[in-house]
Parts: C-alpha cells; sequence; structure tokens
C-alpha cells in the first residue's frame, strides 16, 4: 500500500522572510511587525509646552486662557496636555486611527513644583488591519498665573456690584441673599474657587460692595442677586468698570 504524504504550504513574509500562519499574513505578504514599519507613519513630532495657572486651573490656548474645570492640577494638565497633542499630531497622522494617553506618572511633581516634562503616548492604528504602533512626544509643563489670577492676587478689579437697599441698611437677610447668589455663581462659573473671579466683597456704607475680575460675571450676580430679591427687597444696582490705570469708571 503507498505511503500518503501530507504537504503544508508555508507562508512567508516578503520583507523579513518570517515564517506566518496564513491569518497572520497582512497586506503586501508582510508580516505585523514589517507592516507596522512600512506602512504605519514616524513622523517627527514636536515638543509641547503647556502653560497652566496654578490658582484656577485654567491653561493657555494659544493666545487665550480656558477654564478646564478641573480640581486637580494633574487633571488640568492632562486635559490641556491632550488637547495640544492632538492639535499638534493629527495632521502628521493622517489615514490612521490615532489613541493619545498621557503618562500621568510624569504629572506628579506639579504637586511640588512650578515645571515639570512628561510624554504623551500616541497609538496608531490601519483601519485595514489589525496592527498598531507607539509614538512617543514629549510635553513641557509650567506654572503661569492667568492675567484674571494676576489681577486678584493684586487685588485689582474689572467690575464693582454696589448693593444698596432703598432708605435702609441691609439687613442680615440681605446678606443671606447676596452670599445665596455668590454660592450659585460659584457652581456655574466657579467664582469663588481659587479666587478665579471674585476678588473682594465689603461692607460699605449703605450696603455692600462685591468686586469682581470680570465684568461679565459681575453681571451674572446683579442678575442673581435680582432674581433672589424679587419683590421681597428692592436693590438698586451700580456697575462700575475699571479702566487701565485702575480708576473707577
Amino acid at each position: 500500500m503507498p505511503a500518503r504524504f501530507s504537504t503544508v504550504s508555508k507562508l512567508f513574509c516578503a520583507r523579513c522572510g518570517r515564517a506566518l500562519h496564513k491569518d497572520s499574513l497582512l497586506p503586501g505578504f508582510l508580516c505585523p511587525a514589517c507592516y507596522a514599519e512600512l506602512k504605519l507613519p514616524s513622523p517627527s513630532l514636536p515638543r509641547l509646552e503647556v502653560t497652566l495657572c496654578p490658582k484656577c486651573l485654567s491653561y493657555l490656548h494659544g493666545k487665550h486662557w480656558v477654564k478646564s474645570g478641573c480640581e486637580d492640577p494633574v487633571e488640568a494638565a492632562s486635559k490641556a496636555i491632550l488637547q495640544a497633542a492632538q492639535r499638534s499630531a493629527k495632521p502628521l497622522l493622517k489615514g490612521v486611527i490615532a489613541e493619545f494617553k498621557v503618562d500621568e506618572e510624569g504629572l506628579q511633581d506639579l504637586y511640588t513644583s512650578n515645571r515639570t516634562q512628561t510624554n504623551v503616548i500616541i497609538i496608531i492604528r490601519p483601519p485595514e488591519a489589525n496592527v498598531s504602533k507607539t509614538l512617543e512626544q514629549q510635553v513641557v509643563v509650567r506654572f503661569q498665573l492667568c492675567p484674571q489670577c494676576s489681577r486678584a492676587r493684586a487685588g485689582g478689579f474689572e467690575a464693582v456690584v454696589q448693593v444698596r437697599a432703598d432708605g435702609r441698611s441691609l439687613k442680615d437677610a440681605d446678606l443671606w441673599l447676596i452670599n445665596r447668589a455668590l454660592s450659585k455663581l460659584a457652581a456655574k462659573y466657579q467664582v469663588s474657587e481659587r479666587g478665579t473671579y471674585l476678588v473682594e466683597v465689603k461692607e460699605v456704607h449703605g450696603g455692600v460692595d462685591v468686586k469682581f475680575s470680570s465684568p461679565k460675571i459681575a453681571r451674572r450676580f446683579a442678575e442673581e442677586l435680582r432674581s433672589l430679591g424679587g419683590a421681597v427687597v428692592k436693590y438698586s444696582y451700580k456697575m462700575k468698570g475699571i479702566d487701565s490705570r485702575g480708576k473707577t469708571t
């Protein structure tokens, strides 16, 4: 009886010659490693610089400061880094799927230092194959007071809401309404948080002056106080602006 022989056809990577299972062969008769090296981009990624306000944790986006909405500096830095990395790297990574992660271990120094360095890990994949490549982008994070916090620290302000009651001094109930309005505003705009917008609340003859580093937030406070006071207490509001020399207008 003649012997039976089974023939097994082997597949090899066209580049490195590695033996492959047929399910592992990728387009171009390449193994996953060679495919990733040849087909996935390896751009030279620029070093990023991220500027974070240590007081309100807003971050610099171009020429403008953006509120991070975070309570923790590492969380705020991670948010700013991811946005900066995606903005800088995505134009260089066209045609691939990119996943961005921040090495947060490198950000732990933010609790004790005004400057630190970390990396963004970028994992890229082609849409047509189950293979990936890992890239790294260096990031420098530094602290710098934003203009609003800088003015607040120096005692500067841009708007005053003068709270007065008609023909009498403010009572405890009126002061409670002021605190209530500030609390509601803080939940929406981080007013009292880290001294971002609220500069000073001062009792003066005839009422209370509330100073803000933002005219917009001052107007919101006046509106909030009106809605709380309603028909119970009639308040008059006098908005004052501050010019570049610090004079009241």
